[in-house]
């Protein structure tokens, strides 16, 4: 018996801001992780970014946008905001 199952996207679409971001991340941060997650009946996915600060101590930051959360963490790493 075989079973038979239909394979159905469920991936994210990022926008230029956020294709930007990451690159900028990964321009500024040697190491970083970017995951996200959607709850059930949620139009929006939240993104969970982490890297390490200038100690080398883990942060992360939550958001609903990925561009944002990109900008939010690599204002705290530095203190001060980084253009995207």
């Amino acid at each position: 018996m075989t079973k038979s199952f239909h394979l159905e996207e469920k991936g994210v679409r990022l926008s230029k801001k956020d294709l930007n971001a990451l690159t900028l991340l990964f321009k500024y941060r040697w190491m970083a992780s970017v995951s996200n997650w959607k709850e059930k009946g949620l139009k929006q996915c939240q993104w969970l970014v982490s890297c390490p600060n200038e100690n080398n101590e883990w942060i992360e930051i939550r958001d609903a946008s990925l561009h944002n959360a990109i900008k939010r963490i690599l204002r705290k790493v530095y203190d001060k905001e980084i253009p995207l």
